[in-house]
């Protein structure tokens, strides 16, 4: 949780990213005569001409031209009731309109009213109206009619499948199925057979809000729950294929940012049958849904339209959405091909997660993290609600033959920002926004999901078109794919085609269990955030992990450690001198008003800890609190024969020497000189070189100059560290910087480096506790990551190649549909226990063997290996499941 200050921030961060990237819109006239704050709308529909209907529940019906209004009610035409509440039209254009005094048929100028005392309407709340050919259907309180010019036919819970009288929506799919949703549940029906979709067989227990079929056989529901008039709440966007329910969050979205819903969402289907609805993505906006792809528009900031866009929405035959809100008349059109996404927007593709271990990192894709430009996202346990980082980023800075500094940083983009999706060069087209926007994403890459692509393409099902390439892999930015001509994104050339092409068999090279892959670039657009001029640089970054989840032991830090690589080109023509890359923290160790912050220098570690033995608050992690490091594991290449020791080895000017950790420094959340936020350029360039903001160098408490901040040991007593400073403490930011490096054109800086959480909850922070596993864990990962022997536990090739098993046992048909066979030495099997696991190594499930097959037609499409259990030791085989 942040102060004040850093809550502005937020808030001006936010504020600053909803200026771009919206839709277009138009706002209309109010109707006359409506009295704007007390109009409640019901529905929006659309005649031959592209006239707007909208049923008002106390004026009548609204048409609006695209110009002008005319008001039907009852003082000025044959309307029964000017509670109106949903309108449809006829093949000849003759609006049929829902009353609350019956339905009426309005051809031209007559109208004819049909009620319960003319005609068989079961009720004279006329709720929903579809026109489908020469049928009318009516949703009423009290059950479903269909009137086709002669005949009335009533549906209800009494004399049909309807599972509630009180009707919501209506749609007819392509082949002619009628679907209702009612206030506690959903049926469809095909002329003789009714299907619900209830309490006691679906989530589809709920008021069902709308309903929309869609081009590709999916009918799309909206529900939620309503408790009055005023109050309803949606709780689900779901759809129907086949039979089965799907859930939009679950089934289809599939990204770590979260989905909400405002209330009331309607749902509206283009004129190629794409269905649109409202929903949050941390903004505000619409989803397209096209086949089993989506995409995402963000809705515009407006005075009044920030609430006013609600309940309802349709789109014309122009692709033209119009929208009107439930309680306050606000009436807008958005135009969705005028839409241009702002790269400085955050939506789902360019914030994710490194999640395959016991820490959630958000990332994002310029040049800053651990952040979702509002709350922090270095969530660690993972799934405890506990996080010890608010943000981080890359601030890189040096100075050209001229003498001018040229830096780039970002801290909360509360002014701006200084990176850009996408790389400078190396692609088949000039670096503009529309390339960038190519890039604005991040590509997550599991090993586990390279390992399933191998095998299929093995088995030939990526040739024969049977296994859909996961898109991930199939839009790596590798070179040869897509625009990219030079060598981006590491992958396995399988054919040594120089070109990278996952139907040749080509995959991606990742680190660890997991990875995350993005570019960006600090010259697309003027630094906003530093002030400063660009450098001209292009970083090819990686974030990675591990998982052992069982490891023990010390090693169980790899289980909370999170590791990156940078490689920063430099496609400027210019040398810069005295470079230096710096990494930013504002760590938050859950209560974010108690930290301290040090460093250990030989270590190559910056840190934060608490300033007590009780992290407080329900955001702190309790008594016994963790620390946060963050340590560089790998700088960028010292210049040759500089005469300085970069890496603190003893040895100066080494062959092949790197950078190390070469400056700590912290700061307050303040604004003012010298010790407060940096502003200009050379403020960030400063904090990077241990100089505070009135450029007096940092020094230590006997007056000596120092690049090492509070590089005490914490609890000892010893060196310089906060407590002993007398600092109370408080929310701190600091940053470690690497280098200086002269930085030539077309030259790569390297930087590797790790997040560390460390945490002995059972023992209280001391030197002989807290600091002793603490700068053994530190130790264990820059062992680990010098031998590239990182530990990891999941099984992804464990008998996966047959000739890596005795061939004892073998499976048939593979791939397989329902039912696996497993051929063994005859009556080996009986009583034997078997398991099946994914290719993390889970277990899905597991049995004992009465016969030689195990079903596995419940099973979900990929790569399985069974595992099965003998006297002398286990036998393993690989599956496809189809």
């Amino acid at each position: 949780m942040k102060n004040a200050t850093q809550i502005l921030i937020g808030f001006l961060c936010c504020s600053y990213l909803t200026a771009t990237g919206q839709l277009p819109y138009v706002q209309h006239p109010d109707p006359p005569g409506v009295i704007i704050t007390s109009a409640r709308m019901n529905d929006i529909a659309f005649d031959a001409s592209n006239n707007k209907w909208i049923p008002f529940a106390n004026y009548g019906i609204g048409v609006y031209d695209g110009t002008n209004w005319t008001m039907y009610n009852t003082a000025n035409s044959g309307m029964p009731s000017d509670s109106t509440l949903s309108v449809d039209f006829d093949a000849s254009g003759n609006a049929w309109i829902g009353t609350k005094a019956g339905a009426v048929y309005k051809s031209g100028s007559a109208y004819t009213l049909y009620n319960t005392a003319n005609s068989g309407l079961p009720s004279d709340v006329v709720t929903r109206i579809y026109v489908n050919g020469n049928t009318t259907w009516f949703g009423t309180y009290q059950g479903l009619a269909s009137y086709d010019g002669t005949t009335w036919t009533v549906f209800n819970t009494s004399n049909s499948g309807l599972v509630n009288d009180s009707i919501t929506a209506i749609d007819i799919d392509a082949n002619g199925v009628l679907w209702i949703g009612t206030r506690n549940g959903l049926n469809s029906y095909n002329g003789s057979v009714w299907t619900s979709y209830t309490t006691s067989n679906t989530v589809l227990n709920r008021f069902i809000i709308d309903v929309a079929c869609d081009n590709a056989g999916r009918t799309w529901v909206s529900n939620g729950i309503k408790t009055s008039l005023q109050a309803l709440t949606t709780t689900g966007v779901n759809f129907i294929q086949d039979g089965t329910v799907y859930d939009f969050k679950t089934d289809l979205y599939k990204f770590e940012m979260p989905v909400t819903y405002p209330t009331g969402v309607t749902l509206t289907t283009d004129i190629a049958g794409n269905v649109w609805f409202r929903a949050n993505i941390h903004l505000s906006g619409m989803i397209k849904i096209t086949g089993t792809a989506f995409s995402f528009y963000s809705l515009p900031s407006i005075n009044s339209g920030v609430t006013s866009f609600g309940s309802h929405w349709n789109i014309d035959p122009n692709g033209i959405l119009w929208t009107v809100p439930r309680f306050r008349f606000y009436f807008y059109s958005l135009d969705p091909s005028g839409y241009v996404q702002g790269l400085d927007a955050f939506n789902y593709e360019n914030h994710r997660s490194i999640d395959i271990n016991d820490v959630k990192a958000g990332i994002n894709v310029m040049g800053d993290m651990h952040w979702d430009l509002s709350t922090g996202k270095y969530e660690v346990p993972k799934g405890s609600g506990k996080h010890s980082v608010f943000a981080s980023a890359l601030w890189i800075g040096g100075f050209d033959q001229g003498g001018q500094l040229h830096i780039a940083g970002q801290t909360y983009r509360q002014t701006g920002i200084d990176y850009w999706p996408g790389p400078i060069s190396g692609i088949s087209v000039p670096l503009d926004t529309a390339v960038a926007m190519q890039f604005n994403k991040i590509w997550k890459m599991d090993k586990w999901k390279i390992e399933e692509f191998k095998n299929q393409f093995a088995a030939g099902n990526v040739t024969n078109g049977t296994y859909p390439v996961p898109d991930e892999i199939a839009t790596w930015p590798a070179k040869g794919n897509g625009i990219v001509v030079d060598e981006m994104a590491p992958y396995v050339d399988f054919n040594s085609n120089g070109s990278y092409n996952p139907m040749d068999g080509d995959y991606p090279l990742i680190k660890g269990d997991q990875m995350l892959y993005y570019i960006f670039n600090d010259v697309l657009n003027v630094h906003t955030e530093t002030n400063g001029l660009p450098l001209g640089i292009e970083v090819h970054a990686s974030a990675y992990a591990f998982n052992c989840s069982n490891i023990a032991g010390s090693d169980q830090v790899m289980n909370r450690t999170t590791l990156y690589h940078y490689d920063i080109i430099n496609r400027s023509t210019t040398q810069y001198n005295d470079v230096y890359i710096g990494l930013w923290s504002d760590m938050d160790l859950g209560n974010a008003l108690d930290d301290y912050v040090g460093c250990d220098s030989l270590l190559s570690a910056g840190f934060t800890y608490n300033g007590d033995n009780d992290d407080e608050s329900v955001s702190g992690y309790g008594l016994n609190p963790p620390m946060q490091n963050v340590k560089v594991l790998r700088g960028t290449l010292a210049d040759v024969g500089d005469g300085i020791d970069n890496d603190f080895d003893g040895t100066v000017d080494e062959a092949g020497e790197r950078t190390s950790m070469n400056h700590f420094h912290y700061y307050n959340n303040v604004n003012n000189n010298p010790t407060g936020n940096p502003s200009t350029s050379l403020d960030f360039y400063n904090y990077m070189t241990s100089v505070w903001l009135n450029n007096m160098p940092v020094s230590n408490p006997s007056g000596d100059l120092t690049h090492f901040m509070f590089s005490g040991v914490p609890y000892s007593g010893t060196g310089w560290t906060e407590a002993g400073s007398g600092n109370s403490p408080e929310d701190r930011r600091f940053v470690m910087s690497s280098g200086g490096f002269t930085f030539g054109p077309g030259d790569t800086a390297t930087m590797d480096f790790a997040y560390v959480f460390t945490w002995d909850s059972l023992s209280p922070n001391g030197l002989n506790t807290s600091i002793a596993r603490n700068q053994a864990d530190l130790q264990l990962v820059q062992s680990w990551f010098d031998n590239n022997n990182f530990p990891s536990c999941e099984v992804y090739t464990v008998g996966l190649n047959e000739t890596e098993t005795s061939g004892i046992i073998s499976v048939y048909p593979n791939p397989v549909i329902d039912q696996l066979f497993i051929q063994s030495e005859p009556g080996s099997l009986y009583g034997r226990n078997y398991t099946v696991l994914n290719l993390l190594g889970e277990e899905i499930t597991h049995g004992k063997f009465y016969s030689n097959s195990v079903p596995v037609s419940y099973l979900p499409p990929q790569v399985y290996v069974i595992k099965v259990e003998f006297d002398n030791g286990t036998e393993y085989a690989k599956f496809v499941k189809w």
